[in-house]
């Protein structure tokens, strides 16, 4: 079939116009010229007419209810029985009203997820982990024999009474149970104990604390499934975007 020249002139325009950049639009033209420090941290003017949900709200709406401790975690007897023996160790300290969080819920379409929630506030959340199939032993130390120097054993013990006295860790053993004495070099049965470090905060002479909980060969964080504790945030865009 021969080609006539307007058959030419058409491939030519058609051609051009696939490379032919396409015009932006005009949000997308204020962006660009925003300092790139600045960029998605400005917002337009809001439309009232816009229902304001963030990302982890709307996760909630198709989220699978939170998972429970699977039953061969309860083969774990020893674990069990210190749990159980020793209340005081694993008090479940929130600042939420489960009662209360139940009640102001009750209409959020997914219930089920909503009442696994209010059972974690209640009995603990299970974070997904599976400490029989590994042959772990029931209890591990791995936070070794570090000697701190004066500063950071300080720094620890006005950390340790801080977190104390606002119920986010235990009492030692010489206080809840003093037939045991103090804590020393012994764990409970079912127990695992990671490494902590004083690590220099920037610029600053304070330190902060990091416990490492991928330390050892059976680590806290090797029981946890990598596949089911993604989670859904609002980010810093977020809440500029409900704040305009």
């Amino acid at each position: 079939m021969a080609i006539t020249a307007v058959d030419r002139v058409a491939a030519h325009l058609t051609q051009s116009a696939s490379t032919i950049k396409r015009r932006r639009e005009p949000e997308e033209e204020r962006s660009s010229k925003r300092p790139r420090w600045a960029r998605g941290l400005l917002w337009d003017e809001p439309d009232c007419t816009e229902y304001l949900v963030g990302p982890a709200i709307q996760a909630t709406i198709s989220a699978y209810p939170l998972p429970r401790p699977p039953a061969s975690e309860y083969d774990n007897t020893e674990a069990v029985h210190t749990i159980q023996s020793h209340p005081d160790l694993f008090k479940i300290v929130t600042p939420i009203n489960p009662e209360r969080f139940l009640d102001i819920l009750r209409n959020h379409p997914n219930q089920a997820y909503v009442k696994s929630v209010y059972l974690g506030l209640k009995e603990g959340f299970w974070p997904l982990a599976d400490t029989q199939s590994s042959g772990a032993p029931s209890t591990a130390d791995y936070s070794g024999n570090t000697h701190w120097s004066d500063d950071k054993l300080r720094f620890y013990e006005e950390t340790r009474d801080e977190e104390v006295a606002e119920n986010r860790w235990s009492r030692n053993f010489a206080y809840s149970y003093p037939e045991y004495g103090n804590f020393g070099p012994d764990l409970l049965p079912g127990m695992y104990s990671s490494p902590v470090f004083a690590v220099p905060k920037p610029h600053s002479a304070k330190f902060r604390m990091v416990v490492d909980h991928s330390a050892g060969e059976h680590s806290l964080n090797s029981f946890i499934s990598r596949y089911g504790v993604a989670t859904k945030l609002d980010n810093v865009q977020h809440l500029g975007h409900f704040l305009r």
